[in-house]
């Protein structure tokens, strides 16, 4: 997948709605509507897309041609028209493209290194943090259709909050996994929902922070099969600003001299507070697992990257669940409690969604080739 993606053989298709970025992205034709600016009248149509790579970024870069009326056709039907040489979205002129149609450029982070040489071999999308009925809709309106539709390998999905934003019942549980989830990871609701317990022990494909006390219910790790092989998940809880745990940078080392059999991908979900301690885990752990990515704070963070090892890290996946709301809770329960501090029930919000997570390919090896933030809302609700 590296070099020009081949252009279309022709691109006859009328101007469609806007919204379909990612099928230009592919080397698919991408027709705009007309746009008019005073007495022009301009359409755009991506013909080819090209990948490039540097800085430990790809980027895809659209060649557009067009076609400008100077005059309204209802105005002056005699005048020619105008047809400019294709636009190339380059450093220099993004801005004067982006002001014409906007977003003809496409980024993600990547290994560069190894994306030359290597496949990806399995797509995985990691879910943040599920929120109530609104994370769920999400879930199922985007999540589910990608993997039906052969999109991405496998499903893991954060789901500590998906019972009314607290902890997650059995049944709710086996809802997630039989929609389509392969892991479902917790965190520090684990415990909220009492039914979930004896589930802990008899359900393998729903794992709890490895760095809780031992004896607790339930697993720290699991592997799976997907369509694209083996996946292995793992788990561990953050100790600053939360609840006191075990080390769980120690807790990882154990398990790793253990010489259990892991699968060759590995995603590991640290679930903490404080961005230093999921930062010093993805460089803890780079090269030694696939991927590191937080989540817990419900506020996706703009750091994805390839660190030196091969481990795509990502400090936090972000929320699924209500779009409009403070960090899944209906604002007007949330801020008399900042003012006045007096007790309130926080109430999941309603409305618009979001689904919040990333992407993640990975080559034969097992080391990370991208990560790419993924951010989806529905609006319609």
């Amino acid at each position: 997948m590296v070099g020009p993606f081949a252009p279309p053989e022709a691109n006859n298709s009328t101007p469609t709605r806007e919204g379909e970025r990612l099928a230009s992205l592919h080397g698919q034709p991408r027709s705009h509507p007309p746009r008019r600016r005073g007495s022009e009248r301009s359409t755009f149509n991506a013909v080819n897309v090209q990948r490039s790579k540097g800085r430990g970024r790809t980027c895809f870069t659209a060649w557009i041609t067009g076609e400008r009326e100077l005059a309204p056709p209802e105005a002056n039907n005699s005048n020619p028209t105008v047809n400019p040489a294709a636009l190339h979205r380059s450093a220099d002129e993004s801005r004067n493209v982006q002001r014409l149609r906007g977003r003809f450029r496409y980024c993600f982070s990547i290994d560069p290194a190894r994306a030359a040489t290597n496949d990806a071999v399995m797509r995985i999308l990691h879910v943040g943090d599920i929120v109530g009925s609104p994370g769920r809709l999400a879930f199922n309106k985007i999540a589910v259709p990608m993997k039906q539709r052969g999109e991405i390998d496998a499903l893991v999905v954060n789901a500590e909050n998906t019972a009314g934003g607290r902890g997650i019942t059995a049944a709710l549980a086996e809802d997630l996994l039989n929609a389509g989830a392969d892991v479902l990871t917790m965190g520090d609701h684990t415990w909220d929902q009492r039914d979930l317990m004896p589930f802990l022990d008899v359900e393998s494909r729903i794992i709890r922070p490895m760095n809780f006390a031992p004896g607790c219910p339930g697993r720290g790790w699991t592997t799976v099969e997907t369509d694209a092989g083996p996946l292995t998940v793992m788990q561990a809880i953050g100790r600053v600003f939360m609840q006191p745990s075990d080390c769980p940078f120690r807790a990882i080392d154990a398990l790793f001299k253990q010489g259990m059999e892991f699968a060759p991908v590995i995603l590991m979900e640290m679930h903490a507070e404080a961005t230093s301690e999921k930062v010093a885990m993805g460089w803890h752990l780079d090269g030694r697992v696939t991927s590191v990515v937080g989540t817990h704070t419900h506020v996706q963070t703009s750091d994805e990257r390839i660190l030196p090892g091969g481990t795509a890290y990502l400090t936090d996946l972000g929320m699924t669940g209500p779009k409009d709301s403070v960090i899944g809770r209906t604002v007007d329960t949330i801020l008399p409690k900042f003012l006045t501090n007096l007790p309130a029930k926080f109430e999941v919000a309603k409305g618009s969604v979001a689904l919040e997570g990333a992407l993640i390919e990975t080559g034969p090896d097992g080391k990370a080739i991208s990560i790419e933030r993924v951010r989806t809302f529905i609006d319609d609700v």
